[in-house]
């Protein structure tokens, strides 16, 4: 990690977030090397450890929705159906800061709410290949192995006749119709930006000129 700080250099207020699946003195190494950077556990490598001990669909589920939850009144509402199913499952995930698993802990700054290490994952796996290379032929390989694949995105994207990315225009899509039953209501500002938006029991603030929402997200 010293020799990664030294090619990173300064680490101050750039934003940066580091994810570990949890491999022991990594968190107190990065309290003491790098103070102040987000550093998170890999979801699935803790849902691994967590179900070696406690199984079942339910279970997986509710915990996969405890990190997702956006803020800490969701985040100890889900804490509370994970004590009624398992008692002993809550006290594992309890023993767990939720700074490191929770989006609902996560800083607002940098704006980056992975939960897993999926990305990296990915790309090991599709290297794999030319790992045991000679160095300068795997390295040419991993170099091309991107252009390969941006060039094939980069085509598909021109077949593409949306205003915003396909995957990101679904999302959206969804969004609208969960957001029919949420009611605005403008509070008289005189930006005229700011609303509560409620669907009962849940009441949050919106400001569409700020892009901000006091339920976290």
């Amino acid at each position: 990690m010293k020799r990664l700080l030294d090619d990173i250099g300064s680490l101050r207020d750039e934003g940066w977030t580091f994810m570990s699946d949890q491999q022991k003195g990594l968190t107190q190494m990065f309290d003491e090397l790098m103070p102040g950077v987000d550093h998170r556990f890999c979801v699935r490598h803790l849902y691994n450890n967590f179900s070696k001990d406690y199984k079942g669909k339910l279970l997986k589920d509710c915990m996969w929705a405890t990190a997702r939850a956006i803020n800490m009144y969701e985040f100890q509402s889900k804490m509370r159906k994970i004590k009624k199913l398992n008692t002993k499952a809550w006290e594992w995930l309890v023993g767990k800061e939720p700074r490191f698993w929770t989006r609902a802990a996560f800083r607002r700054y940098p704006r980056c709410d992975a939960l897993t290490n999926n990305g990296c994952e990915n790309f090991n796996s599709q290297i794999l290949e030319y790992r045991d290379k000679p160095i300068i032929t795997m390295l040419e390989e991993i170099r091309l192995h991107p252009m390969a694949y941006y060039i094939k995105k980069k085509e598909k994207m021109a077949r593409y006749h949306g205003p915003i990315c396909p995957r990101i225009q679904n999302k959206l899509e969804t969004e609208k119709i969960n957001s029919t039953n949420w009611v605005p209501v403008w509070c008289g500002d005189s930006n005229e930006s700011k609303f509560e938006v409620s669907k009962l029991p849940d009441r949050y603030v919106v400001d569409i000129k700020q892009c901000t929402c006091s339920c976290g997200s």
